[in-house]
């Protein structure tokens, strides 16, 4: 059964990143921070991965996201 749990698993992580990649800038903030609460990496990883890529400077993220979670962005950039 773990073969067909992991299959079932990647398959919602995979819904779950397309639908994070269609939202608003601001949603994907504030699932990121869920995740980051919620210790679910793989949503972390998806969604400051297109926090870094929305180009927003730091100062603009720093209006709605802690400045360490800022910090790690600047390091994926």
């Amino acid at each position: 059964t773990g073969t067909i749990h992991y299959a079932h698993t990647s398959h919602i992580w995979k819904q779950l990143a397309g639908m994070v990649e269609k939202a608003s800038i601001e949603d994907v903030m504030k699932v990121l921070m869920a995740s980051r609460k919620q210790d679910l990496h793989q949503l972390w990883n998806t969604c400051s991965h297109l926090v870094a890529k929305s180009g927003l400077p730091p100062e603009v993220l720093a209006k709605h996201l802690p400045l360490d979670v800022v910090a790690k962005i600047d390091d994926l950039r």
